[in-house]
């Protein structure tokens, strides 16, 4: 049986410009489409998705930071 050493935790940047990254590529699919399609519900859905990334900072640092 091998043990692994525990992963260290990722820091606050990497976690926050990895969130923001992944949010931003998600949101530039339907972003895309609306601007292609012109249709304006896709627009506020790629905000919406953006939004709530930025939005979701704060609590995912309480989180992490009540852990420790």
């Amino acid at each position: 049986m091998t043990t692994t050493a525990p992963r260290k935790r990722m820091s606050d940047r990497a976690e926050k410009a990895t969130r923001l990254s992944v949010a931003s590529i998600l949101c530039a699919i339907p972003g895309f489409a609306a601007l292609i399609t012109e249709t304006e519900w896709l627009g506020y859905l790629s905000m919406g998705i953006l939004l709530s990334a930025v939005l979701a900072g704060p609590v995912i640092e309480r989180i992490r930071h009540r852990a420790d």
